[in-house]
């Protein structure tokens, strides 16, 4: 009898050691579940604030390229485009570092640009800028994010043809953000043709536009200039964003319809008094006119007096 009590009593103490056991275990998992509970409500209203504060800063710089577009659109001044863009930008920086103050966030643009290339066949009109995050109520210190923004408005220079005395056909597409744009208007784009005897652009009328599929249209307009002097600018407006776009064709010049090296007469940048021939990436455009010397053979040239900016 005494050496079943015995082995009673061990198995006592093996099953209370084994409920011990369990029970610290049990302790020990409930612990780790709320510090992982804690780091996950932590960690989720930081992804919410990043994606709602990037989402937003996206929309902003669209308003900010549309403000800018059309600052460029009547001074021709890119510096002038930038400031008005870049103002945009940071009265939505001011405004975000409020809306998070209780968080302890401290934003910054850290980098921007505005380019506005409008002189070619392929225009387009591109903003990018780059901002950095800290949430010190989070511990959350040294994010910075990218948004972009460009709009491109193509004129295909082998399509455009005089098919009568009086119309000129061409295709021409617009992209924004890599995406097609499916319902551009008559009223969202303005056509000139070039005025060589009054050395200015000459609004034509639109006779039909059509959307072809993939941000391409069919365009026929009104103009009575000699083909082999055809020149023809397009200026559009994006309808979702109101961004605005040109892009310049001239039979000639900027195609490669003709086997003709391009150099450019303008003022140079040092001394404006001075015109020098230059590639086109030096340019100076200060003047708001440029002359394109085209030249065919070594000793030979002609001169086009260029489209003044408007």
């Amino acid at each position: 009898m005494r050496r079943i009590l015995r082995n009673n009593g061990g198995q006592i103490i093996l099953a209370l050691a084994i409920v011990m056991s369990i029970v610290i275990l049990s302790v020990a998992f409930s612990i780790y579940q709320m510090n992982a509970g804690r780091q996950l409500l932590k960690y989720e209203p930081v992804k919410e604030i990043v994606l709602a504060a990037t989402s937003d800063f996206d929309r902003t710089l669209t308003v900010a390229l549309r403000d800018a577009s059309l600052e460029f659109d009547e001074t021709y001044d890119e510096n002038n485009a930038s400031i008005k863009g870049e103002s945009v930008l940071q009265k939505w920086m001011r405004s975000a570092v409020m809306a998070f103050s209780h968080l302890g966030a401290k934003m910054e643009i850290v980098e921007r640009k505005f380019k506005f290339s409008w002189n070619t066949p392929i225009g387009f009109s591109f903003t990018y800028a780059d901002f950095s995050m800290d949430l010190e109520a989070y511990g959350f210190r040294g994010w910075i994010g990218r948004s972009d923004k460009v709009v491109v408005l193509r004129i295909f220079n082998g399509t455009v043809r005089k098919t009568g005395d009086n119309s000129v056909t061409l295709i021409f597409s617009i992209i924004d953000d890599g995406k097609p744009v499916p319902n551009l208007i008559p009223g969202l784009l303005n056509v000139y043709v070039w005025n060589r005897n009054q050395s200015k652009w000459d609004p034509a009328e639109i006779v039909n536009m059509k959307y072809l599929g993939g941000g391409n249209y069919s365009l026929a307009f009104s103009s009575t200039v000699n083909e082999y002097e055809l020149g023809v600018k397009l200026r559009a407006v994006t309808p979702k964003d109101g961004i605005i776009v040109s892009a310049c064709y001239i039979r000639g010049i900027n195609s490669n319809e003709v086997d003709w090296g391009t150099l450019y007469l303008s003022v140079g940048e040092e001394d404006p008094n001075q015109e020098y021939l230059l590639p086109y990436s030096l340019v100076s455009f200060k003047t708001r006119q440029a002359t394109w010397v085209i030249s065919k053979q070594k000793h030979t040239y002609r001169e086009i007096a260029s489209p003044p900016i408007p």
